[in-house]
């Protein structure tokens, strides 16, 4: 049909447009020098503006609702559907916001991101306060712009999690975060502990690129390079990049970094190269992205079956260790509250979430002032975690989601908890030997089971569709709750 083709021209042209935009923001985190953020600010901010235009310009938006008539809609293939459903979803939320506000949200997106790694690094919440009250009041009106029935907060996790509003997530962390300060209350004995070894930043390099390799992720079609907060960034299947960062004392904070990364990236690398630019080329949410991630991290990185098969790999690479599989497992599945969520446990990190989501929560409702910020986050981190917060660094200033003015995303990273236990219990049913193959370095098993179920059905589901056609039902958090009950019991 030709105005089918001549629509998905227009997408392909978009993405790429995209891509180049998201070029610039890789450059941004980690190569840009610490004066370019201003204008580099500036060049984002006309590129996106552009992009902005060329995305809901009336043509398309024409093309989109004739393809949406009920007459013609019906002739359409499912696929071609998806796309035309989709496109219309985020069309009409994207003519929701004017340009003069695309571009006053890039120009503060950079602008921040630069005074919070400032800040960061001066372990000072102060010289970060003014631009936050600048994002919140930014992100409010965006809100305001999308529109919203019951919280302002809606309207943003719904661009995060579509379908997902606060009473849903509410209805989830709950219980959650009650189970779990049972769970955490329950831990009696200290952490497992491994012999203290120098891992040297060279071997740390070597290992994270072999164990990607190893995983599935393909170097020709990415790389793995450093940042101060890990992340992310597809331009195409062709061209997924992870990043990560190094500590020569711990050799997980790379590797565990790297290995979740590579989780998003093989979600990007699986995605159907024919379709890029529709949305049957991109992934269903973040909470369904994060599931790929935490798979990879916590159900392979921290079984059993993976330390056996990574501990002749840290001998090779470090030989001053002396630690055995079983001590190396044990330590990697210690439970002890940490102030940092991306060093967290299983068991303590979503309580790092909930922490999250209620402080954003309550600072885009207006029930929290950005001046009293730092003391909630204290509070709440003592309250669920036990701990005491020595500085901004440690504690509120720690995460670049803010910087960004990705509020409304907290939420997809215990979400996507959710989804990874309830799949992988899906996966081993399908794959009775798939810890055997772990142990033995094999992985195409899973990554297969994966490619199939979730990386190639795109956007051809919602999040809670595809949970219930993969697993055969609705979201349950029992899965998790189990898993973290062995990994306590573990511990004790």
């Amino acid at each position: 049909m030709e105005s089918y083709e001549k629509l998905v021209t227009e997408l392909k042209t978009l993405a790429k447009y995209g891509s180049a935009l998201s070029l610039l923001s890789w450059d941004e985190e980690v190569n840009l020098p610490a004066r370019a953020h201003s204008y580099r600010g500036e060049v984002n901010a006309l590129l996106s503006s552009d992009f902005h235009n060329r995305l809901t310009k009336q043509e398309t938006y024409d093309l989109v609702a004739k393809l949406s008539e009920p007459g013609i809609f019906s002739g359409l293939s499912d696929d071609q559907k998806t796309v035309v459903r989709e496109t219309k979803r985020d069309l009409d939320m994207a003519r929701k916001l004017p340009t003069e506000f695309v571009e006053k949200m890039s120009l503060l997106t950079t602008k921040a991101f630069g005074v919070w790694v400032e800040a960061r690094k001066k372990q000072d919440f102060a010289l970060f306060a003014p631009i936050l009250e600048e994002m919140l009041a930014m992100k409010k009106r965006e809100a305001e712009l999308l529109g919203y029935k019951t919280s302002p907060y809606d309207a943003l996790l719904d661009e995060f999690e579509p379908g997902m509003t606060t009473g849903s997530v509410d209805a989830v962390f709950k219980p959650l975060g009650q189970e779990l300060s049972k769970l955490i209350a329950s831990v009696k004995s200290e952490p497992a502990v491994i012999a203290a070894s120098n891992y040297p930043k060279a071997a740390q390099e070597v290992l994270s690129d072999r164990i990607a390799r190893q995983l599935g992720y393909d170097m020709d079609a990415g790389r793995i390079d450093v940042s101060p907060h890990p992340f992310t960034i597809s331009f195409h299947t062709t061209d997924v990049r992870v990043t990560t960062r190094y500590d020569e004392t711990d050799f997980w904070v790379s590797l565990g970094s790297t290995i979740h990364e590579v989780g998003h990236g093989l979600y990007e690398q699986g995605l159907p190269e024919e379709h890029f630019g529709t949305p049957l080329g991109e992934a269903v949410s973040l909470g369904i992205h994060e599931s790929q991630s935490r798979s990879w991290e916590n159900f392979v990185g921290r079984s059993r079956a993976f330390a056996n098969y990574l501990h002749p790999v840290l001998t090779e690479l470090f030989p001053g260790i002396s630690y055995s599989p079983e001590q190396l497992y044990r330590w990697l599945n210690r439970v002890r509250p940490n102030l940092i969520r991306v060093e967290s446990d299983e068991v303590t990190y979503n309580m790092h979430i909930i922490l999250r989501y209620e402080l954003e929560k309550a600072l885009i409702e207006g029930d929290l002032n950005v001046a009293d910020l730092p003391a909630a986050w204290n509070e709440k981190v003592k309250k669920y975690l036990g701990l005491d917060v020595p500085n901004d660094a440690l504690g509120v200033l720690q995460d670049v989601h803010w910087s960004h003015g990705s509020i409304g995303y907290f939420p997809t990273y215990t979400l996507g908890n959710l989804y990874a236990a309830q799949f992988f219990n899906a996966a081993k049913k399908a794959l009775p030997d798939m810890e055997k193959d772990f142990a033995a370095g094999n992985f195409s098993g899973f990554l297969g089971w994966l490619r199939e179920n979730i990386h190639s059905q795109g956007r051809r589901y919602t999040s809670a569709e595809l949970v219930k056609k993969v697993t055969g039902e609705e979201l349950n958090a029992k899965y998790l709750l189990d898993h973290l009950r062995e990994k306590v019991a573990l511990a004790n």
